[in-house]
C-alpha cells in the first residue's frame, strides 16, 4: 500500500467516519454478521437506472477496507453479502443488496446498494 493510501486509511477516512458515519450491519453470505460504521449517502434514485435496471431508491455506502473495523475488499462478495440499513437516518433498517462496487481505492470501499 502506498504512503498516501496508508494515510487515508489510517487518518483521513476514520476522521470522516467519526463525524459523518452511522452504524450499519454487514451480513456475510456465510451467515456471519457484524456491526460496522459507514458513511451512507441516500437519495440516489438514478444509480440503478444507470446500470440498466429499474429506478429504485438506492444508497452509496462508504466503509473502511479492513476486516476488523469495516469490510475487507477480499472478503466482500457482492453476489451473496448484504447490509442492513435504513432508507433514512433513524429509520427501520432493511436488508439491502450490493449492486456494484464503485471504488475500492485508498483504504475505503464505496458500494451502490439497493
Amino acid at each position: 500500500m502506498s504512503r498516501f493510501r496508508s494515510l487515508v486509511k489510517s487518518t483521513s477516512f476514520p476522521a470522516l467516519l467519526s463525524q459523518h458515519g452511522e452504524p450499519i450491519v454487514y451480513l456475510r453470505g456465510d451467515g456471519q454478521k457484524r456491526r460496522i460504521m459507514a458513511i451512507v449517502t441516500r437519495d440516489e434514485m438514478a444509480i440503478l437506472a444507470e446500470l440498466g435496471e429499474a429506478i429504485q431508491a438506492a444508497a452509496i455506502v462508504s466503509l473502511t477496507d479492513d476486516p476488523d473495523i469495516g469490510v475487507s475488499r477480499a472478503e466482500l462478495d457482492s453476489q451473496l453479502d448484504f447490509f442492513l440499513l435504513a432508507d433514512h437516518e433513524g429509520g427501520e433498517p432493511r436488508k439491502r443488496a450490493v449492486t456494484k462496487v464503485l471504488n475500492d481505492k485508498v483504504g475505503r470501499i464505496r458500494l451502490a446498494v439497493y
